[in-house]
């Protein structure tokens, strides 16, 4: 299966769930992400410390979590720009 980038509404249906006491099967097979994703956002959520029974519900306050677990996984799969005139790349045999 392909690469989804998950987005704030993918986290926020994740983490609803999941402080419903949702199983990992039940999320994965409902939201139709791998149960390890799964597993590796509720992991982030507790690091944050988003837990089962936290007060804070409200959506912008999850949102702003959301949004910094996000860019944390952006900068970690980020590739580095390819340097040089995209021409001549093409021109090498590098693949755009």
């Amino acid at each position: 299966m392909g690469y989804k980038r998950m987005n704030v509404d993918d986290l926020y249906n994740l983490s609803r769930r999941w402080r419903a006491d949702h199983s990992l099967t039940k999320i994965a097979s409902a939201t139709r992400f791998d149960q390890k994703t799964v597993r590796q956002y509720i992991r982030k959520f507790v690091e944050d410390g988003i837990g089962t029974k936290d007060p804070r519900s409200d959506k912008r306050i999850l949102y702003t979590v959301f949004e910094k677990i996000i860019q944390e996984e952006d900068r970690a799969n980020r590739v580095p720009a390819r340097e040089g005139n995209p021409a001549r790349l093409r021109q090498d045999g590098v693949a755009l």
